[in-house]
């Protein structure tokens, strides 16, 4: 069996590492504090979809939304619904999300309510997902 010539590191045997020096004092604080902000940001981040909420709906009925792409939808309380960019037909709320049906569509919104009280809607786009957001008309 041949012998290997192993040498340890100076900071297996308990020397400090050069990171360990240039972390010490007001520095590694410094970086402690910075990684725990970056944590709590991501959390925040990541628990934002935790509090939109599937539309109802009485959040659509007898109301006008106005989306990001300059579009406005008009849901009314009897199921009919008027849009700028895809012209007339009926809603539905299903517990998949939002029927809409018109003389050009015809397809399934993932629609949510912010906690901030805007919205967001989800279609599918040639396969793909695209969100726009929008708000309830003055």
């Amino acid at each position: 069996m041949a012998e290997r010539d192993i040498k340890l590191s100076p900071y297996a045997l308990g020397q400090p590492s050069p990171m360990r020096r240039r972390l010490s004092g007001g520095n590694r604080r410094r970086w402690r504090h910075s990684l725990a902000g970056a944590c709590l940001g991501f959390a925040l981040l990541s628990g934002s979809s935790a509090i939109a909420t599937p539309v109802t709906r009485a959040d659509l009925s007898d109301r006008k939304f106005c989306w990001n792409d300059g579009g406005t939808e008009n849901y009314y309380a009897d199921g009919a619904y008027v849009s700028t960019n895809d012209g007339k037909g009926t809603w539905s709320v299903t517990d998949k999300g939002v029927q809409i049906t018109t003389n050009q569509i015809s397809g399934l919104a993932d629609m949510q309510k912010l906690e901030d009280g805007s919205f967001t809607a989800t279609w599918l786009v040639d396969g793909k997902p695209k969100t726009w957001t929008g708000h309830y008309c003055e």
